[in-house]
């Protein structure tokens, strides 16, 4: 049935049931950040970035330490022989303070930095962040050479790090074995060596490349899990049968001049 419409008129009434398109406008140069919608809410949009909130005196410290010990926010790194709550409260200061040397905010500082035999240590991740960030670095590369190459711990194992600074030609090689362990007394120390020796190891030898390599980095920060061996090696000192040993020669302590075994060599 025509009902006396023609083509041109279908298209007229069609067209007139969409409304006009908005007019274009130029791009704004400054594009706002997305905005999270909630229903019956203001928006929120996102931050670009989030800055720490970092303490500009010693009275700010000691209120963000306060702040940690009634969180019980207190590893075990950072808490005193007797958990009397004005030493733990220093030492969580301290740390605070430290981690702002090196650019660590306070939560970061206190999860990362801690006191090991009267030392101000780091965590060897928390060490590693500082190297990476420093710009001085170029590589750090990491061997592990082990018998019949299995990969496990025992005679044989040893860990090479090798750190390449960029003002230096030469790379800075430090290793680390499992001789080097057992003159040491650490195959048999009950924790970490025991059931994690090849984590361990590493962590020796990146120790001595770091603090020999990186020191500016590390800003008198101590690696903790080389620190807090250095107990068992001083007891070394008292040891008169070597005849138990491979290797008879006693090591010098990689911190200091004096030799192994000497009570001032684990301060």
């Amino acid at each position: 049935m025509n009902d006396g419409l023609t083509a041109d008129d279908d298209a007229e009434m069609m067209n007139s049931r969409v409304p006009d398109a908005a007019p274009a406008t130029t791009a704004d140069p400054k594009p706002k950040l997305p905005a999270i919608a909630h229903k019956g809410k203001a928006q929120v949009s996102a931050h670009t970035a989030v800055t720490a909130l970092m303490p500009q005196n010693l009275d700010e410290a000691w209120r963000m330490a306060e702040a940690f010990y009634a969180a019980d926010m207190v590893p075990a790194g950072l808490k005193g022989k007797s958990d009397g709550e004005k030493e733990i409260k220093a030492k969580l200061m301290l740390a605070i303070c430290k981690g702002a040397e090196v650019g660590f905010a306070p939560v970061t500082a206190v999860g990362t930095i801690m006191v090991v035999n009267g030392k101000a240590c780091i965590y060897g991740d928390g060490a590693t962040s500082l190297v990476q960030n420093s710009s001085k670095v170029e590589w750090i590369k990491t061997e592990i050479a082990s018998k019949e190459k299995s990969g496990k711990w025992g005679e044989g194992y040893k860990v090479t790090v090798s750190l390449k600074r960029k003002d230096q030609s030469e790379p800075y090689v430090r290793s680390f074995s499992y001789e080097d362990a057992k003159r040491a007394r650490l195959t048999g120390k009950q924790g970490p060596w025991t059931d994690y020796p090849e984590r361990q190891c590493y962590w020796r030898a990146v120790s001595w490349a770091y603090r020999d390599g990186a020191s500016d980095a590390l800003m008198g920060l101590a690696v903790a899990e080389e620190v807090r061996d250095y107990e068992t090696e001083a007891q070394r000192g008292h040891k008169t049968d070597t005849s138990d040993l491979n290797d008879a020669a006693v090591l010098p302590h990689p911190n200091s001049d004096l030799p192994a075994g000497d009570a001032n060599a684990a301060t």
